[in-house]
């Protein structure tokens, strides 16, 4: 099933606003159906660009109160859509989706889709200063089987994460989890046990105990979204571990 992002922001960025203003859209008539639109554009035009369209394919479906071709120009005039016809910030909503869609079964396809937006949301997933991908591990089935995912690559079972929280603390186990995601997402290693892996870098490299004012860490570049997503993730967990003792 294909998804997108919803970002929170954007219920009341000041762009949101004006195009209530402009269009006659109450609030929840606006996010619904830019929602609506990003919809189509993936089932569509999933690089984003819709210049290849007329404006009333996609633009007639939202019951404009205003003719398609003039909310056409309020969106380019809020940077909703680009001057060159793409949707603004379109990998911030499909860049995931893509990735996870064509990473291995295409990579052509997503280098063709990263090039349109002069590959920053590539950067930023695989931390590299180029336009070059990864070679990305093919974990077998059998090496993630009964395991949970944490981001991109990382897997453990639920005894090894347990261990980790007990060990390093919540804090501290999200940060070699990021470290980890990224360091396979960007040289394409593979790890028998990203237990063990974490275990033997916080060795030669022990992060400090979590304490209230310690030193700030250095750590990967991720969306704050997804980092927000992970902290959930290690803390819910943690939660249940406390229910089931």
């Amino acid at each position: 099933m294909a998804w997108i992002e919803s970002h929170q922001d954007l219920e009341d960025h000041p762009k949101l606003l004006l195009l209530c203003q402009k269009t006659g859209w109450n609030l929840d008539e606006a996010i619904g159906k830019l929602h609506r639109l990003w919809w189509w554009t993936l089932k569509y035009a999933e690089d984003g660009d819709l210049s290849k369209y007329d404006v009333s394919q996609f633009l007639d479906r939202l019951n404009p109160k205003i003719s398609p071709k003039e909310l056409f120009e309020v969106l380019k005039e809020l940077d909703f859509i680009e001057k060159d016809g793409k949707i603004h910030d379109w990998l911030d909503y499909a860049g995931r989706y893509l990735t996870a869609k064509y990473r291995t079964s295409n990579p052509k396809r997503l280098k063709e889709i990263l090039k349109k937006y002069k590959s920053v949301f590539s950067r930023s997933l695989v931390g590299e200063k180029s336009d070059r991908l990864p070679t990305v591990p093919k974990l077998d089935n059998q090496d993630n089987k009964g395991k949970r995912q944490f981001l991109d690559f990382v897997f453990f079972k639920d005894e090894e994460l347990e261990k980790l929280i007990d060990k390093l603390g919540e804090k501290n186990t999200q940060i070699w989890i990021e470290r980890l995601n990224n360091y396979i997402g960007s040289k394409g290693k593979k790890y028998h046990s990203h237990y063990h892996t974490i275990l033997t870098w916080h060795n030669r490299n022990p992060l400090p105990p979590e304490r209230v004012g310690q030193v700030k860490i250095d750590r990967p570049v991720i969306p704050e979204a997804e980092r927000e997503a992970l902290s959930k993730q290690i803390h819910d967990f943690a939660i249940s571990l406390k229910f089931e003792k």
